[in-house]
């Protein structure tokens, strides 16, 4: 359905962005502009039509899966959602040391706040939104290695993934495997997320 929406977003162009409720988007000020800039006949060049197009998309898709959440996510929690729970209760007594050589780190720092993000996950209803709390979990481990290393080391896929499953051990994420599903059957553009 989101391909539908956004063909359909793109066959009005800017002139989508004179029919909307401004008062229920988040980026109500930057679309307002954009319909200012259609009704002064002013030049748009494509590349800022796609920006408008892609951003009014995203606002659109917001909403939507906002209002219908309790419709698409699922209500009881899967058997992998237990499993995964279950065994990370039951990995604990893990360690940073026992998944990665790197351990020269600030864990009281760097645990809560990653933690915290990855609990945000099961609260926010957009898919973009929960990935979202993942790619911040990945730039804090990032961020956290060149501050500790700098140029000592390189951070890569298989020096962030260690840390990944230790936060996601230490938190025991109750619907993870929900979540994922969610994800991938709602988002229509996994790359961001792919290329962290």
């Amino acid at each position: 359905y989101l391909n539908i929406l956004r063909s359909s977003i793109k066959s009005y162009g800017i002139n989508a962005f004179t029919q909307i409720d401004y008062k229920n988007f988040q980026e109500s000020e930057f679309i307002r502009q954009a319909s200012f800039t259609k009704h002064n006949n002013k030049q748009i060049d494509n590349q800022t039509k796609q920006k408008y197009e892609e951003r009014f998309f995203n606002q659109i898709t917001n909403h939507i899966m906002d209002k219908l959440y309790h419709k698409l996510y699922p209500q009881n929690v899967m058997d992998k959602d237990l499993i995964i729970h279950q065994r990370c209760l039951s990995l604990q007594w893990i360690e940073l040391k026992h998944l990665t050589t790197i351990t020269n780190i600030d864990l009281e720092t760097f645990l809560p706040s990653t933690i915290g993000y990855i609990e945000q996950i099961d609260k926010v209803k957009n898919p973009r939104d929960k990935i979202e709390q993942i790619v911040k979990v990945i730039q804090i481990i990032n961020d956290t290695l060149k501050f500790s290393y700098g140029d000592k080391i390189e951070v890569g896929l298989d020096v962030e993934l260690p840390f990944l499953f230790f936060i996601i051990i230490k938190s025991s994420p109750k619907r993870l495997a929900s979540n994922i599903r969610y994800i991938e059957l709602f988002h229509d553009d996994l790359s961001g997320l792919i290329h962290h």
